[in-house]
């Protein structure tokens, strides 16, 4: 099965978000964890690609429900991983002889 085999249909009115929202990603803040996108620089990628009125509304929502989607899906890779971990550390402890 191809990898993206489950990856939904993107409308063709949705291709510029899409990529802007990866434009985006790089001024994501660092941290610990993923950060949402800050407003200013959406606002400003607006503004930069001459998005204004309406349209500029809908960009920056649509934006922001992407960034809401992508730090809940890493969220969620972060509980997988970390229930792994758990998982892998309880296992080497089980073992005679062996762990500390």
């Amino acid at each position: 099965m191809p990898i993206d085999a489950d990856k939904p249909e993107l409308f063709n009115d949705l291709t510029n978000i899409w990529h802007a929202f990866h434009d985006l990603s790089t001024s994501r803040p660092a941290g610990m964890s993923a950060c949402g996108l800050p407003w200013l620089e959406v606002s400003r990628f607006a503004e930069d690609h001459g998005i204004d009125g309406a349209d500029r509304l809908r960009f920056c929502r649509l934006v922001r429900v992407l960034d809401v989607e992508f730090l809940s899906a890493m969220a969620k890779r972060r509980e997988v991983r970390r229930g792994n971990d758990r998982l892998r550390d309880s296992r080497r402890f089980d073992q005679p002889g062996e762990g500390v």
